[in-house]
Formats: structure tokens, C-alpha cells, sequence
């Protein structure tokens, strides 16, 4: 479950000390343009986690980095912490106990959790190692895949707790002796996590 990230006396003007005065957008869209694909316009205007997916992903898929190129401005006004933004944002959230469902956010849930997952799930040798069987570690699969539904779920100025996601890929993960097709319970997984 999402909520918004309830610091209310700042986003209704108060003091800050960690403010990200001076970030340009001209400077976001020279780092869009030259490491975009790797984050580094991501970074430079600290969206650490969004900027460490797209570098994971390389520019998300390349659907990410191209989709950036319209949302900088925002990004950079939500740095600077410009004063209309933040409040259209406190109204937003006095409004709503909940952010809005965005389906670029429950995809790129998707495609995260989905890769994450599967890079736990390749990294478990399938033979015995020194005589020793790792297939117990098949159950780190949910927590990868629901982490990276959390890390996503997390990006901006939204934020969630990782149990809900963590709690229904292990259930839903309960279906692989159900279904012995690995792209069924792992759909499942993924798709109840999110």
C-alpha cells in the first residue's frame, strides 16, 4: 500500500535544510542526454532510487529514458522545491490518503520485479554444490521480485511499506506446486506483489 510522503510542514513551506536549490534544467537535459541511460540526470537531481533502476535497466528498456524527456521540468521544480509545486502537492495529499494508480508505475512494477526475480532464480545452481543442495534457496525468489516492486513503489515522493508486496509473492509463490510451469506461478507471483 502506497501512501504520500506526509511531511506536511515542508511541502507547505516551512524551513528546510536539505533543500535542492540551484539544480537547472538545462543541466538535467545535458546528463538526459549524454548518461541518460545510465541515470545520471536521475542522480544529478537526487532521485537515487529511480536513477539506480534505470541504470539497471539501462534506461528502463529505453522506454524510461525517452519518457524522461518530458518529465524533467517537473523534476527539477520538485528539487528546487518550487513553491507552487509543492503546493499543488500539499493539496493533492490533504485531498487523497492515497496516491493516484498510475499504470506506468504498476508496469515498470512489473518488468522490475520480474527481472529481479529472475536474477535470484538464475543464480541458484541447479546441481549440488560440494555435494551440498541449495534448491532451498528457490524461496529467496518472492523477496527479489517483491523488492523490486517495493523500490518502485518508492520512487519520488511516494511511499510503502515492502511487507504487502513481500507477504503476497509468498503466497502467490505457493502456486508453483500447483502449477509446475515456471511462466505461470511466476506471473502470478509477480502480478499479486504489485
Amino acid at each position: 500500500m502506497l501512501k504520500f510522503n506526509n511531511n506536511l510542514e515542508k511541502m507547505a513551506g516551512g524551513a528546510n535544510e536539505t533543500k535542492g536549490a540551484g539544480k537547472s534544467v538545462v543541466v538535467a537535459y545535458i546528463c538526459w542526454l549524454f548518461g541518460g541511460m545510465f541515470g545520471l540526470h536521475l542522480f544529478y537531481l537526487r532521485r537515487d532510487a529511480h536513477g539506480f533502476l534505470t541504470w539497471s535497466t539501462l534506461g528502463g528498456y529505453g522506454l524510461g529514458w525517452l519518457s524522461d524527456i518530458t518529465k524533467i521540468p517537473r523534476y527539477v521544480r520538485e528539487v528546487n522545491e518550487d513553491p507552487e509545486l509543492m503546493k499543488e502537492m500539499y493539496r493533492k495529499m490533504r485531498q487523497y490518503k492515497k496516491p493516484p494508480f498510475s499504470i506506468s508505475r504498476f508496469i515498470s512494477a512489473i518488468m522490475i520485479a520480474y527481472l529481479w526475480g529472475q536474477l535470484v532464480m538464475i543464480a541458484i545452481p541447479e546441481v549440488p554444490v560440494a555435494d551440498y543442495d541449495l534448491s532451498f534457496l528457490h524461496w529467496l525468489i518472492p523477496l527479489g521480485s517483491s523488492i523490486g516492486v517495493w523500490v518502485v513503489g518508492n520512487i519520488g515522493r511516494e511511499t510503502g511499506k515492502p511487507w504487502v508486496a513481500i507477504g503476497s509473492a509468498y503466497v502467490a509463490y505457493l502456486s508453483r506446486y500447483l502449477y509446475y510451469d515456471e511462466s505461470v506461478w511466476f506471473s502470478l507471483m509477480i502480478v499479486t506483489s504489485a
